[in-house]
């Protein structure tokens, strides 16, 4: 329920308000790691990507790939093979699972 009525109301945006939107949503996902939002903030990721692709993805993609190399690289976490997610890895969790989110709207288009 909550895709279907956030996608027709980011559909029916003026551009000016959808970027107003995306930014907020950006400066969101930015800053927090919340585990307990990851679904709420993956559907409003998701359906950002439904409504502008490429605007969307332009703004949202830089910012999770950084942090996901950052986590990796600075804090090497996820190195260590385990079935639990440790305190360190809650971030590169947060960031890859949104990333999971835009993946699943542009699928077809990386397949073609």
């Amino acid at each position: 329920m909550l895709k279907r009525v956030s996608t027709i109301l980011l559909a029916i945006l003026s551009p000016d308000l959808f970027n107003i939107a995306l930014d907020k949503i950006a400066r969101f996902i930015a800053s927090t790691g919340f585990q307990q939002t990851r679904s709420v903030v993956g559907y409003l990721y998701n359906v950002l990507v439904k409504v502008n692709p490429r605007k969307s993805l332009k703004r949202l993609l830089p910012l999770l790939i950084a942090s996901i190399c950052k986590e990796i690289d600075v804090y090497r976490v996820g190195i260590i093979v385990d079935t639990k997610i440790l305190p360190g890895d809650r971030i590169l969790v947060w960031n890859m699972h949104l990333l999971s989110y835009s993946l699943t709207e542009i699928k077809d288009s990386i397949l073609a």
